[in-house]
């Protein structure tokens, strides 16, 4: 079977990703969540999961997804991935959302919260941060190979990156240089000095946040040379933060399955792929990969929808 388009790729993500509909969402309320009978919580939070189900069948109809689910080292992957933590079972995805929903309206934290806003900034917001296994780990695959096939020059567009950072760097800091000779000449022309103070403060924090802005950048990806297997050892890290999104751990021999796919062009022995395993690291949780991830393939629209209903929901209360 053909590597998918990169289109494909695209169109499967965007399936896997798509947010819960809101007539579910609306279906949970504070009073739910509060109450001794939790049957009613119990029913919708079945009901999120049957939803879950219902479009990982619809989004497998995707090129895609096909193309991935029918290569039989992925599928070795997904073994060793563990059964558990891919497959949970029936009824697994709706309990452990419900806990999560549960702790998130404990009163003596959330007393003060109105109903519409536990629905459109708690309940899917939680509902990713717990989504099944499965799907985050075919969207996490997606992502990987697709810019494995894709874009072949991230690896070489980041070291030149790098390159450029320290002469960027010294033109901003002049242009604060230049910022704060303005503000002292304001302050002393116009106010005498009396606010030059809280204006150069100002300066200092924006030079405090470039600095860790780069230091950011830096750190985005743990590949300091390019060559022949620098797309491979891209693809390796990429599996591994969503090895550790999802099981908290490296998991060397799931990555090790995947890169023998079809069209991986060079292979990596598995003591390698362990030793850049052990070798990389990152600041972020590791769960913000995956959850970023989904906030992309939704788009502009939805957070456009999500802010919306949050600004009418504190303007009723």
């Amino acid at each position: 079977m053909d590597i998918p388009s990169e289109e494909q790729f695209l169109e499967a993500m965007r399936a896997l990703a798509r947010p819960i509909p809101n007539y579910l969402l609306e279906r949970f309320s504070l009073e739910m969540l509060r109450a001794e009978d939790t049957g009613p919580a119990v029913g919708v939070a079945l009901e999120v999961e049957k939803w879950f189900f219902a479009n990982w069948m619809d989004s497998i109809k995707q090129p895609a997804l096909c193309w991935l689910i029918d290569d039989r080292m992925v599928a070795l992957a997904n073994k060793r991935l563990s059964r558990k933590w891919v497959y949970p079972g029936e009824g697994a995805y709706a309990r452990r959302l419900l806990h999560a929903l549960t702790l998130e309206v404990d009163p003596e934290h959330y007393s003060n919260l109105s109903t519409c806003v536990l629905r459109w900034s708690k309940v899917q917001s939680t509902a990713d941060r717990i989504m099944p296994a499965s799907i985050q780990w075919y969207l996490c695959l997606l992502w990987a190979l697709r810019e494995y096939h894709y874009e072949p020059n991230t690896v070489p567009d980041f070291l030149d990156g790098l390159k450029q950072i320290r002469n960027l760097q010294e033109k901003v800091l002049a242009g604060f240089d230049a910022k704060r000779e303005i503000d002292r000449m304001s302050a002393r022309w116009t106010y005498g000095y009396t606010s030059y103070h809280s204006k150069s403060k100002k300066v200092e924090r924006d030079i405090v946040r470039l600095d860790e802005q780069i230091e950011i950048m830096r750190d985005a990806l743990p590949i300091r040379r390019g060559g022949g297997t620098a797309r491979e050892r891209l693809l390796i890290y990429r599996l591994w933060q969503a090895c550790r999104a999802i099981t908290y751990r490296a998991k060397p021999g799931v990555i090790q399955y995947v890169l023998l796919a079809q069209g991986i062009e060079n292979q990596i022995d598995e003591r390698n792929v362990e030793k850049m395993c052990a070798d990389f690291k990152t600041k972020d949780r590791p769960s913000m990969y995956i959850r970023q991830l989904i906030l992309d393939f939704r788009g502009d629209n939805h957070r456009e929808e999500m802010e919306l209903k949050r600004t009418e929901c504190y303007r009723a209360k």
